[in-house]
């Protein structure tokens, strides 16, 4: 059983996000995904399908090795940016001729390759929005869980 995971947080503070709000984003999403873990891979057995964000390597203190529970797409455009050499299965999608179109093919091949059994949103910045919309698109029927209280693109799907 395949669950989906989005999730990221601001990587730097901006006028308008300061340290302190970005440091209680930061917790707030890893609290979220460390919920999901629970719930869902420890309590379920389930399996995470993701796009290769940092956000998700702090998971490993749960004693869960994410070779058992983790499917990581990652566009060839950042395969050298990951700092985990344990992030479970890899499928690797080509680079392409832009930023953009590398992160469209990997977001088209991660959400439409899979069944999933639910999809969780966490936080986030653009790509959030992306691949909720084609998750949205591609699997209308699957239940799906926005964590609006972690802030970011996650508060705006609600």
């Amino acid at each position: 059983m395949n669950i989906f995971l989005s999730a990221s947080v601001p990587e730097a503070a901006t006028p308008t996000i300061t340290k302190t709000i970005l440091r209680q984003a930061q917790d707030k999403c890893q609290e979220a995904i460390e919920a999901l873990v629970e719930e869902w891979i420890v309590g379920k057995g389930c399996r995470i399908v993701w796009g290769g964000h940092p956000t998700i390597e702090a998971l490993e203190k749960h004693g869960l090795r994410m070779s058992d529970w983790v499917v990581t797409y990652q566009s060839r455009e950042f395969e050298a940016q990951l700092s985990s050499d344990d992030l479970g299965l890899r499928i690797y999608t080509e680079k392409r001729d832009s930023r953009e179109e590398s992160l469209r093919l990997m977001r088209e091949r991660m959400i439409g390759e899979n069944e999933f059994v639910a999809a969780v949103f966490i936080g986030g910045k653009e790509g959030v929005r992306e691949e909720y919309e084609l998750f949205r698109k591609l699997h209308p029927s699957v239940p799906y869980f926005v964590m609006a209280g972690t802030g970011g693109v996650a508060a705006e799907l609600m």
